[in-house]
């Protein structure tokens, strides 16, 4: 397909030759002398460093992001829908539930505007760490309490608190951190991902 479609554009390049030069567009790139849109540079450049799946972009740092951000789903949902049927079983009340949801959206709707500029003074890196480990301590200390059948709808409501607080400002350390980890000629790709 490159060949051909470099063969072409020569070709095409050869006819007007004869006309004076046309200044290139400043989005028109020359690669090995044939005139290609970045459309097909962004196709074609990955096949030419070695296929899709090459090094640059499946770096440690981005690994590692990818994993903890799936552990980091994963024990987002399994909390939020263990602590919805043990409120359920516990008090038979869902407008108990609907308080804890409302706790939730609450705290991200007052901080969401602040989390961002908050995160962007900090190190982002230590921001993630922080924010994981105060939400695996509040889920280790709701387990240990629903084990020893000593976990009450206060401690739930600040459970639930705490985890949407730490979630508030996870989110945007890891979409920011993202971008730094990513190389530039990647980045659809890896926020594809």
């Amino acid at each position: 397909f490159g060949k051909n479609f470099c063969a072409s554009i020569r070709k095409a390049n050869a006819q007007h030759a004869a006309q004076p030069p046309v200044e290139k567009p400043p989005d028109f790139r020359t690669t090995n002398g044939c005139l290609t849109e970045p459309f097909f540079c962004t196709i074609l450049a990955p096949l030419k460093r070695g296929g899709f799946m090459h090094t640059k972009l499946w770096n440690k740092d981005f690994i590692l992001l990818l994993q903890g951000n799936a552990v980091s789903t994963i024990g987002d949902l399994m909390y939020s829908v263990a602590i919805g049927y043990w409120v359920y079983d516990k008090t038979g009340s869902s407008s108990l539930m609907g308080i804890m949801s409302a706790i939730s959206m609450f705290v991200t709707m007052c901080l969401s505007p602040f989390s961002g500029s908050i995160v962007d003074k900090c190190n982002r890196k230590w921001v993630l760490v922080c924010m994981d480990i105060m939400q695996s301590i509040v889920m280790l200390v709701i387990g240990v309490l629903a084990y020893l059948d000593k976990l009450n709808v206060p401690g739930v409501l600040i459970a639930a608190f705490l985890a949407a607080l730490g979630s508030v400002f996870y989110s945007p350390a890891a979409s920011t951190l993202m971008i730094d980890i990513i190389p530039h000629d990647d980045m659809v790709r890896g926020q594809s991902i």
